[in-house]
């Protein structure tokens, strides 16, 4: 809400700060309607002036008393309409109760007494920064939100206040019953790593993290474990992501560090999760199984209209939970240490973002992984090999076949005209396997070319393998046998 404040509206208005007028007659108006009263037309001058009038001289707040530059705050502003009998007894109660288990900590009482006139206010969200605010008590206090957020954490903690979309709320009997349920269902180890897993692969699930552009030749994905566990198996580049405790990723580095010079093909990360991310899971699991539970009273019509108001706010306390402890996990890896051939890399060192860390560790791991990478980058369209096949002559083929370097031109000028280069880096590398393989006496099939040449060392496309071996077949360098019939001539349908 506008909050800026001019000279003379201070000095208008002071002890009250501007935005404090409308707020004190949106609350009583609230309070109203709450106790069954019609809105008075006409009524708002009257309520302000006489809650200013009573905020002077009234002993529960006697402002004309206090030091020059203390400000109304909606604590003394609740003082007054419990004085008033505006305050529902249900909610009167409650803050009594605050007052009596929370003695010793009256900043957690006066923010409770702001969050329960607040709720009577439409489009003002409840947050810890709205509740300093309108707790601010002079014009010389320094900022309250560190003290108010202390205080609402433990207003959560001893079940006076939950935290919904809207911001805090005061929590009713049926509520509390609710809290009470859902605080028992503590979740067990594997519950915590399947939500870990789960959480991990939601992360990378991101294409900006997974997937990434090695210089506009190839993208390369991440195949990521979690703990041992495949998390998003399908890859190019291993990426094994270690969680623990602070204390336990800080002894596993030089374990991870020799693994990573043991298992040169592959990049480990030691990510050290925070107490907050405990306690984050612990809430998800809890809102998970109370949703599951009431959706199943739901469904059987057992639910009460109470209970129907609890699960809504219970779903829609789910997601943002799930959103930040999304947020935790990704603040977890970004902060973690990568291990590549034995070398250890922090987090900060490979860039701001996770998303550009992980572009890093790509860009670090192609050269050494994939050696012979360029060898069989071709900028083939669809078509363009079966067009090399039955082609009459090879001098007007696409761009693909033709390179200034003999090593990598699939094709070569003879005399007058074109012919198939089998000397060419990328027939020789599927030779040479091939005639290895033969020698050996092992069959070598499509389904073998396209593994060996898609991955470690050349992460070849399938239609680069195939290029290749048209030209060897043009050349009569091999044969192919299909369905039992063997194929010699590059000329046979």
């Amino acid at each position: 809400r506008n909050a800026e404040i001019s000279r003379n509206e201070f000095v208008r208005l002071y002890p009250y700060l501007p935005y404090q007028i409308d707020l004190c007659i949106d609350i009583v108006s609230g309070l109203r309607l709450k106790r069954g009263a019609q809105r008075h037309v006409g009524g708002s001058n009257r309520t302000i002036i006489k809650q200013a009038q009573q905020m002077l001289v009234n002993e529960r707040t006697k402002l004309v008393d206090a030091p020059l530059g203390t400000l109304v705050t909606l604590d003394r502003v609740y003082e007054l309409l419990e004085a008033g009998n505006l305050v529902p007894s249900e909610t009167t109660n409650e803050l009594n109760a605050v007052a009596g288990r929370l003695a010793a900590n009256p900043r957690a009482l006066a923010a409770a007494k702001a969050v329960a006139l607040l709720e009577s206010v439409k489009d003002l969200p409840r947050t810890v920064r709205n509740i300093a605010a309108v707790l601010h008590p002079s014009v010389s206090s320094p900022s309250l939100v560190r003290e108010t957020e202390e205080a609402m954490k433990e207003l959560e903690r001893a079940q006076f206040v939950r935290n919904t979309e809207e911001g805090y709320k005061l929590l009713t009997v049926q509520e509390k019953t609710w809290e009470t349920r859902r605080n028992g269902l503590d979740p067990r180890e594997a519950d915590r790593n399947a939500i870990h897993r789960e959480v991990v692969k939601e992360v990378f699930a991101d294409p900006k993290l997974r997937t990434h552009l090695y210089e506009n030749l190839r993208s390369f994905r991440l195949a990521v474990t979690m703990n041992g566990e495949s998390v998003e198996g399908e890859g190019d580049i291993p990426l094994h992501i270690r969680l623990a405790s602070e204390e336990e990723a800080l002894s596993e580095r030089a374990e991870l560090r020799s693994k990573s010079a043991e298992k040169q093909d592959e990049i480990f990360c030691s990510a050290a999760l925070p107490r907050t991310v405990r306690d984050a899971v612990a809430e998800l699991h809890r809102s998970r199984e109370m949703v599951a539970e009431a959706d199943r009273l739901a469904a059987q019509q057992k639910l009460t209209a109470e209970e129907g108001q609890c699960l809504a706010e219970e779903k829609n306390r789910k997601e943002l939970i799930a959103r930040r402890l999304k947020q935790l996990f990704v603040d977890a890896l970004s902060g973690g240490v990568f291990f590549f051939r034995g070398v250890e890399r922090s987090g900060a060192s490979l860039g701001a973002s996770l998303a550009e860390k992980m572009r890093a560790l790509v860009v670090l791991a192609v050269p050494l992984l994939f050696d012979k990478l360029r060898t069989g980058v071709l900028d083939l369209a669809p078509g363009d090999v079966d067009g090399f096949l039955v082609a009459a002559n090879l001098s007007g083929l696409p761009r693909a076949f033709y390179h200034e370097e003999g090593e990598r031109s699939l094709v070569v000028k003879q005399g007058a005209s074109f012919v198939p280069n089998t000397s060419c880096a990328l027939c020789r590398e599927l030779m040479e396997y091939i005639e290895r393989e033969h020698s050996y006496g092992n069959k070598v099939t499509g389904k073998t070319l396209e593994s060996r040449f898609g991955g470690k060392g050349y992460a070849w496309s399938l239609e680069s393998v195939r290029a290749g071996l048209a030209v060897l077949l043009r050349a009569g360098s091999l044969e192919i046998v299909h369905q039992g019939k063997k194929y010699v001539r590059y000329t046979e349908p």
